[in-house]
């Protein structure tokens, strides 16, 4: 499948999904697809199946804006549309979070040295951020915030242990620093 098509398609069943879980499940599901962290998944995902750096930008902006456009499609569907300053708000988020996270995903498959170690940390950091938010400020999502910090945790674990290209073979070198198994 192509990358473009894979990003509209996972964008905008990410963007749906949300809508549909904001009305049916309870806090920490619902905290879950209502996040910005793991709304930048699509476009680490994309970026990270894209052929070039400049693709990976690319799909990563797709990715999130089929999200934005998948749940404003979808809510004005259910006669509830969004305002046009929300969702002027939400299309220029798209921007800096698709770029960034789609160049991320691309940098993590290349692996090894400071690129990739900052392609596999962007995910990790993006759920750490907002679950310290959540847990801190936001009332009655202490749990979810918790739950966020324990995906950060997983998701660095994953990336650099337990998937490539941060195994042996292509451990990261930086200053004659090399992971050893």
């Amino acid at each position: 499948m192509p990358t473009s098509l894979l990003a509209v398609l996972g964008g905008a069943l990410v963007g749906v999904a949300t809508l549909i879980s904001e009305t049916h499940f309870g806090e920490i599901p619902n905290a879950f697809l209502d996040s910005i962290a793991v709304w930048l998944i699509a476009s680490f995902v994309v970026g990270a199946a894209a052929r070039t750096r400049t693709h990976a930008m690319t799909v990563g902006l797709i990715a999130c804006l089929a999200e934005v456009a998948g749940y404003y499609v979808a809510a004005a569907a259910r006669g509830v549309p969004g305002s046009p300053h929300e969702i002027a708000y939400w299309t220029a988020c798209a921007f800096p979070g698709g770029l960034t996270f789609g160049l991320a995903g691309r940098f993590y498959r290349e692996g090894g040295g400071l690129k990739g170690v900052l392609g596999a940390i962007a995910l990790p950091v993006a759920f750490a951020v907002e679950g310290l938010y959540t847990y801190a400020y936001v009332e009655h999502r202490d749990q979810a915030g918790a739950a966020w910090v324990l995906i950060a945790l997983l998701l660095a674990y994953a990336f650099f242990v337990a998937l490539p290209p941060f195994t042996t073979r292509n451990a990261p070198r930086m200053n004659g620093w090399t992971r050893q198994k």
